[in-house]
């Protein structure tokens, strides 16, 4: 798990770091969101962030939860926490932006943000969310 400071930095200063954020993922072109991003989250911070939401995407499939235990390699139970959030409009907006989006271009973050190797199976993620 990431490490995250026990200092926190001010509500303004919070505010002003999540607009800087916000407009990395919204301000620019594919191309540089894709280099910003390598360059700014570890390949930890990129599998977890991949992983998120192709879980959320997953789920709005109606995706067997077995099935997304063994294409993400995550618990039951964590899936199961996912699925109540979701069902609780947790990942509201995320859900929107899926079902506005679908399929290619959430592949295409996918696959900008990080590329998971399942060394199990020797496949990318590419390849397990076509088999779906």
């Amino acid at each position: 798990m990431p490490h995250v400071s026990k200092h926190a930095v001010n509500l303004q200063t919070l505010r002003a770091m999540e607009e800087k954020m916000t407009l990395l993922l919204t301000e620019y072109s594919d191309k540089t969101r894709h280099v910003l991003v390598n360059e700014l989250l570890t390949p930890t911070e990129r599998t977890m962030l991949a992983k998120r939401i192709a879980l959320v995407f997953l789920i709005e499939q109606n995706a067997p939860t077995r099935k997304i235990c063994r294409l993400l390699k995550m618990s039951p139970s964590s899936v199961a926490r996912f699925q109540v959030k979701v069902e609780r409009g947790t990942f509201s907006k995320t859900m929107e932006w899926i079902q506005r989006s679908r399929t290619p271009i959430i592949i295409k973050m996918l696959l900008q943000l990080a590329s998971i190797p399942f060394t199990a199976q020797r496949r990318s993620l590419k390849q397990l969310l076509q088999e779906l």
